[in-house]
């Protein structure tokens, strides 16, 4: 009975030291670039005539750290920022729009997000009726940097 014990231990050794992991997650800081992406199917509008503010797009910019963009101006159809990722890998990153993206349409609102200038991520989401014929939605990503 010892030894049938002893063989299966030293079977489960073997099998269990010769497997690897198949995405070691080993620390890297090798740079890549991050490109963000957003674009809708109609150009943006204030949420409504007495509320224009500015639209803020949250995102990770090269050393993990959130940054916060306002500069998708109303009229525009798309949104993009670039970013040298140069903080240790493997790191999520994240990008959201803080309120809705509204349109005089109903349509869709599409976000990328780009390693080395390949899609890793994307999310498309439809608009919804907010009011008077004003349609919005957001988008909340986010993709882990290997």
């Amino acid at each position: 009975m010892k030894n049938v014990f002893y063989f299966l231990v030293a079977i489960i050794t073997i099998l269990m030291s010769s497997c690897t992991p198949d995405n070691p997650a080993t620390p890297s800081n090798g740079a890549v670039t991050v490109k963000y992406e957003i674009i809708l199917s109609s150009p943006l509008i204030p949420i409504s005539p007495t509320i224009i503010q500015p639209v803020q797009i949250i995102y990770k910019n090269g050393t993990a750290q959130d940054e916060y963009a306002y500069n998708f101006n109303y009229g525009s159809q798309s949104w993009t920022k670039t970013v040298n990722w140069t903080a240790i890998r493997p790191y999520q990153t994240v990008l959201a729009s803080a309120q809705g993206l509204c349109m005089n349409t109903a349509g869709t609102i599409t976000a990328n997000i780009y390693i080395n200038g390949v899609v890793k991520a994307t999310q498309t989401i439809p608009t919804q009726n907010y009011s008077n014929g004003i349609n919005c939605g957001s988008v909340s990503m986010f993709y882990v940097i290997q």
